[in-house]
């Protein structure tokens, strides 16, 4: 069976909230689907200080990439 590539995306707008809870949420949904395991196929990425708002999809660096 051929591996699929799994992006996590997350941003936070502030420092009052926690990319922590993000990954620690998107850890546990990834195990309950059962699609851990290797690691290789699976690529975390992290917007700090950007809104939901006022910067458009574009204008996020890491959900560029």
């Amino acid at each position: 069976m051929e591996k699929q590539l799994i992006v996590v995306y997350q941003r936070v707008s502030s420092d009052a909230q926690s990319l922590k809870l993000q990954d620690a949420a998107a850890r546990r949904y990834l195990e309950s689907q059962n699609l851990t395991g290797n690691e290789d196929f699976i690529i975390y990425l992290s917007d700090h200080d950007v809104s939901a708002t006022k910067l458009k999809m574009s204008q996020r660096p890491e959900l560029r990439k």
